[in-house]
């Protein structure tokens, strides 16, 4: 061979290696992988990929608790919650902000006498807190949102978008299916999480206490920055999340809100979503549109009542419906397996 062709050969060979690292670095900066299924046997992953289906077997049902609107109360609710100065986890506001929440979540369930509506304590003064419809199994299907909020020192953080959006498009969901005596068969919590602003801390505890307990859970799905969407479709992140669960929350999304999600990446931890895949649960995530928009008013004063977008509150609230009836029939027996417990790229 040509000396010199085989000199350009080597310098190839020893070049493409690096490209594809460097390609593959532009494209996922953090190196992010999802949570997969790695039961205790390959028996057990495979019951687990198999446990979310991609038809949905419960239109009919679904498709008339739809039929009932709450934006009225969720528009009473999200002025409300905007009312605190912030919702920041350590103020006095924000504490006085969760009493007033776990109050109205009482009233959402008080005509359902398989409801109850507690608080998961923290060392700060906010705790999370946590709404459970009692099913005929245990195994529980989790619908999540943080209601902290944050901004620069000294300024309000009326959080409209991030998250008091997700708060109110979750306990409208909560409400379809508490009037409706909905009766499931697996467990269903609807959790709204201090401290997520601040590393997630509230959401970090609950789940570590689940993963302790070893609490059966179906799947969670979590929503934040929901109500901004001039794509009108839901989007749904793909990292930091169990495969499995988010491509049956896409065929949720699609059979339920009209459009095909947006399937795309978030690019870091994000959400409360992490928490429950740190410990091995299965996770699933979903925003709205973050754009120019969104980012010039999220963590700021700006981020009010008056910015929101309520056909993308409504869209996430029947993808919330969607979620929690169709999972609520999904029959894992225990869920004695575990997914990859995620971890996070910023820590070794």
């Amino acid at each position: 061979m040509h000396p010199l062709l085989l000199a350009k050969l080597w310098a190839w060979a020893v070049a493409l290696p690096c490209a594809i690292a460097a390609t593959t670095q532009a494209n996922n900066p953090l190196n992010v992988k999802p949570a997969g299924p790695v039961g205790q046997n390959a028996s057990e992953a495979a019951q687990h990929d198999k446990l979310y289906p991609q038809s949905m077997s419960h239109q009919e049902q679904v498709k008339k608790l739809l039929q009932v609107s709450q934006t009225q109360h969720q528009q009473a609710l999200l002025r409300n919650l905007t009312s605190f100065p912030t919702r920041q986890y350590n103020s006095s506001s924000g504490s006085d902000a969760a009493k007033w929440l776990k109050g109205e979540m009482e009233r959402i369930v008080a005509g359902n006498p398989r409801a109850r509506i507690s608080e998961f304590n923290h060392p700060w003064g906010q705790p999370s807190l946590i709404a459970t419809i009692a099913g005929k199994r245990p195994d529980t299907v989790i619908l999540g949102a943080h209601f902290d909020s944050k901004a620069l020192p000294g300024l309000n953080a009326p959080g409209a978008n991030d998250n008091g959006s997700g708060v109110v498009a979750n306990l409208g969901a909560l409400g379809v299916l508490a009037d409706a005596q909905f009766d499931n068969e697996n467990t269903i919590e609807v959790h709204l999480y201090a401290a997520e602003e601040f590393g997630k801390q509230g959401s970090d505890a609950v789940f570590t206490e689940y993963s302790k307990s070893n609490k059966s859970i179906v799947g969670m799905l979590q929503q934040d920055v929901v109500g901004h969407a001039p794509s009108r479709r839901v989007t749904v992140m793909k990292d930091f999340v169990d495969s499995a669960l988010t491509k049956f929350v896409s065929a949720v999304a699609a059979a339920y809100t009209g459009s095909d999600p947006i399937e795309t990446t978030c690019g870091s931890t994000c959400s409360d979503h992490f928490s429950a895949s740190k410990q091995g649960f299965p996770a699933a995530y979903v925003e709205g549109d973050w754009d120019a928009e969104v980012e010039s008013r999220v963590h700021t004063p700006g981020d009010t009542y008056e910015t929101i977008d309520w056909e993308a509150i409504e869209r996430h609230t029947k993808l919330a419906i969607g979620f929690l009836v169709e999972a609520s029939y999904l029959n894992c027996n225990g869920c004695s397996w575990r997914t990859a417990k995620a971890k996070d790229p910023k820590r070794p």
